[in-house]
């Protein structure tokens, strides 16, 4: 190669410098805008979230587009190169270089983007038109620049104009700082917050909520630290639309998320969020599955849902929450703890199968420690003493579940967060075991065997060892913490702050609601409880004289049925007018994920 002609190689160095920091300095722009507007922060006052992102978003394209755009330029120097080398004519050396390479790289690293987000199928018709349009794009990109190159416009970038991108850098910088000084004049006195779920527990399994066996000492001790409410209603009877209502204060309905085909809006506040406004360091550490960060789990600095076994681990999850703890309790943080230890397949350690039958040789043998559909294949074949054994199984794992919780409240206490912070413990849902014999097991009914969840929570301004009977649902866990923290609880959200009832003992709360799917839903006062499978399917319940739910009261009961029916229609509406305001978005689940869907029965 020949180095004659040095300035050619400089004003290729300045224009590459000059065109991505420019480009990606307007696009960070572009993006962040899009993405605060989207989510709605500055209409919230979550101008912490919109700085912060407006400055990382920026700070991510600058870095992609000059780190982008130096590569580009070494491999026109080096293509430029190769063809002096080769001895190819100065009219087709510029043809290449200045036209060919810049479309067909612009074609391919863009493309691939392009394919990625949008276009997912690469044989559909779609996907087919769609990369066909952007190869003429390159192609018109790639002639423009050509033309460029051939006019005098090159003689104006000299070293000198790098001066743009000084511009530029200081007033990322600047941005930057001002993040820097906002986020330090931020409340730094507030407590942490620990919000740990328990997949698929039931309330009625716990000692501290009457259980004959001891299976929960730790959580009993916990629980006398705090307020225990003992009619706590989750919104959902499987795992993403429960957790995603827990995060939100938002009915199913009203976040939309009721299916894996969708994941939260970006427009959606979650408490994350909330409190990454304020300065708190956020993080997840969940088992992944229906808990996966794909399904827009948002307000999380960290994510961790990366399980070690596709059903989860309680010691696994410990052991990540504790490091995580030691290396961030300098501040303020929000720590979100999931396991599905207690999810089906049941599968305590040995030193905690403490329950079940060791001379059992039934046929659940050999479904052990495989996926939990093996015992949906299976229900309609197992007899009742499969089914002690499985309870036998359950009970283990909550036992082994709680082992490991009084260790990380053990550890907090050793790091001085334990009496400061607000530990909240609960659960998405529980878990059919012959309950309702039809439905053998799961938790795909709308049952207070399934619905019913605990719910614990402890903080610095509640009273200890109290007990709240009234009824209560999973909504009100992030109202509460706002209210907690002294903080604003966005409008339009569903639940309610349980502070004051935490205080009074007593709550006027007229209804829960729960939600399967799109149809599926019920209607629960503190007597009674509907059931709406479809307009001609409803089942109505005396939870007074029978809680266990066996005898469907409807046609008996007609005047109580129907006035329940006209609330929970009521409810509906006004679900559905405010699901209109913002819809969940679209996803695509990968093979990783839906193996671990499969393995957990939430995918056939």
């Amino acid at each position: 190669m020949k180095f004659e002609n040095i300035s050619q190689y400089e004003t290729k160095f300045v224009v590459a410098l000059l065109l991505a920091g420019v480009l990606g300095f307007l696009l960070g722009v572009i993006k962040s805008i899009d993405f605060i507007v989207a989510n709605g922060y500055l209409g919230q006052g979550m101008y912490y979230l919109a700085v912060y992102w407006f400055t990382s978003i920026i700070n991510k394209y600058l870095f992609i587009a000059l780190v982008v755009g130096l590569f580009v330029l070494v491999v026109l120097v080096v293509v430029q190169g190769f063809l002096n080398f080769s001895g190819i004519g100065r009219k087709h050396s510029n043809l290449i270089i200045d036209g060919i390479i810049p479309a067909l790289l612009l074609f391919i690293v863009a493309g691939y983007w392009i394919n990625k987000q949008y276009l997912p199928g690469f044989y559909e018709l779609k996907s087919i038109v769609g990369n066909a349009l952007w190869l003429l794009t390159s192609m018109f990109v790639g002639w423009l620049i050509l033309k460029i190159s051939r006019t005098k416009f090159s003689t104006y970038l000299k070293i000198e104009n790098l001066k743009i991108l000084v511009v530029i850098f200081c007033l990322v910088i600047g941005l930057n700082l001002g993040r820097y000084l906002y986020f330090q004049s931020l409340d730094r006195d507030r407590p942490s917050v620990i919000l740990i779920s328990i997949d698929t527990l039931r309330a009625d399994h716990l000692s501290c909520y009457g259980y004959s066996r001891n299976t929960s000492p730790n959580i009993d001790r916990f629980a006398q630290d705090g307020v225990l409410f003992t009619n706590t209603i989750a919104q959902s009877s499987w795992t993403l639309p429960s957790h995603m209502s827990m995060l939100t204060g938002l009915y199913p309905s009203g976040h939309g998320v009721l299916s894996t085909d969708n994941k939260l809006s970006e427009g959606q506040s979650t408490l994350g969020e909330l409190l990454q406004n304020v300065g708190y360091e956020t993080a997840a550490i969940t088992d992944g599955g229906n808990v996966n960060h794909r399904f827009g789990y948002q307000g999380f600095d960290f994510f961790d849902d990366k399980p070690v076994q596709t059903w989860g681990s309680i010691e696994v999850t410990y052991t990540k929450a504790v490091n995580w703890s030691r290396k961030n309790n300098s501040k303020p943080f929000f720590l979100f703890l999931h396991t599905y230890q207690v999810h089906a397949p049941y599968s305590p350690s040995p030193q905690y199968d403490v329950y079940s039958d060791k001379n059992y040789r039934g046929m659940l043998e050999e479904t052990e420690k495989k996926v939990a559909t093996d015992y949906h294949s299976i229900k309609d074949k197992m007899k009742q003493e499969d089914y002690v054994y499985l309870i036998d199984k359950y009970d283990g794992d909550i036992y082994y579940t709680d082992h490991f919780l009084g260790k990380l409240f053990q550890e907090l206490r050793d790091l001085g967060l334990y009496d400061s912070s607000i530990i909240i413990l609960t659960s998405d849902h529980g878990e059919n075991f012959l309950d309702h014999k039809a439905y053998k097991i799961g938790h795909l009914e709308l049952y207070d065997e399934v619905i019913k969840v605990p719910l614990i929570i402890k903080a610095p301004a509640f009273p200890q060892n109290r007990i709240v009977e009234a009824q209560v649902e999973s909504i009100d866990i992030m109202p509460t913490v706002l209210e907690l923290l002294g903080l604003p609880v966005p409008a339009g959200i569903d639940g309610d702050s349980l502070v004051e009832v935490a205080k009074k003992g007593s709550y006027d709360s007229a209804f829960a609601f729960s939600e399967k799917d799109y149809e599926y839903k019920m209607i629960r006062s503190k007597d009674w409880k509907l059931l709406h499978r479809s307009r001609s399917h409803l089942e109505l319940y005396d939870l007074i004289s029978d809680p266990s739910e066996q005898f469907n009261l409807f046609d008996e009961k007609p005047e109580i049925g129907k006035s329940l029916f006209v609330e929970l229609q009521a409810w509906m509406d006004a679900q559905a007018e405010k699901s209109k305001v913002i819809s969940a978005d679209k996803i695509k689940i990968d093979d990783e994920l839906t193996e671990q869907l499969k393995a957990l029965g939430y995918v056939n």
